[in-house]
């Protein structure tokens, strides 16, 4: 019980940090939770993510 503060500040930084979004997302403008990525024209999205027809962005689909 004397170290239920550290897991407890450990469980806190860990999520915190896990749901920022990975290098070239950001937050989608519709919906803040996801991190997306503009797809170009004639191109595929970047790996780990998907084309959104509903947002017209690549969605990083890895997070957890």
């Amino acid at each position: 019980m004397k170290f239920l503060w550290f897991f407890a500040l450990f469980a806190f930084l860990f999520g915190f940090a896990a749901s920022e979004c990975p290098e070239g997302f950001s937050p989608a403008p519709t919906e803040p939770t996801l991190c997306g990525a503009p797809r170009p024209v004639h191109g595929t999205c970047p790996p780990l993510s998907r084309y959104d027809v509903s947002t017209g962005l690549c969605i990083y689909v890895a997070r957890g």
